[in-house]
């Protein structure tokens, strides 16, 4: 049997799903918030800020009570929320985190192939010692790694702390 909807239903679905049905002006909790990432499934990132970050500005047009320190709270402090890929960095419910993954397994395989050619054998020298400082620290930048005496050489000669962050991050 098939389904039809008219015009009208099917755009109300579609912005209904997007978070773009609510009083814009409504209170939103930080439980609320959640809700609307997970309703849209998740949210770009983007550090460029010509008026406010993209993520920001997004959720904004949802919600316009929404604070960008929410956010940083449902990240950062709750971590009901995670960052990775999607079609672009992008910010998303930890508990799809179990659907990402088929994606990390794939992508260790792919990264551990591509980074010896690129790197040498020797591109994972530093992941025990970084996991070990992440165990004992905490959430870290690369620039809060000892970088031993690499010289910067551009933008993709990165440290073996910076090489082992980049390949945590997208292992998972």
């Amino acid at each position: 049997m098939t389904l039809h909807l008219a015009n009208s239903t099917a755009r109300r679905i579609f912005l209904a799903r997007q978070g773009l049905c609510d009083p814009p002006g409504a209170a939103l909790s930080n439980d609320g918030l959640l809700d609307l990432i997970r309703r849209i499934g998740f949210v770009q990132v983007d550090s460029i800020s010509t008026v406010e970050r993209a993520h920001n500005m997004i959720l904004f047009s949802r919600n316009q009570t929404f604070r960008p320190a929410q956010l940083t709270k449902l990240l950062e402090e709750d971590r009901a929320l995670f960052e990775h890929w999607t079609h672009d960095a992008s910010i998303i419910p930890t508990e799809f985190y179990p659907y990402w993954k088929h994606f990390f397994l794939r992508k260790d395989a792919h990264i551990r192939a591509r980074w010896t050619k690129w790197r040498g054998e020797d591109y994972d020298s530093a992941f025990g010692e970084t996991l070990a400082h992440i165990t004992e620290n905490g959430p870290v930048m690369a620039r809060d790694m000892k970088a031993d005496d690499h010289k910067s050489g551009g933008w993709w000669q990165w440290h073996p702390n910076k090489t082992a962050l980049e390949y945590y991050w997208q292992t998972g």
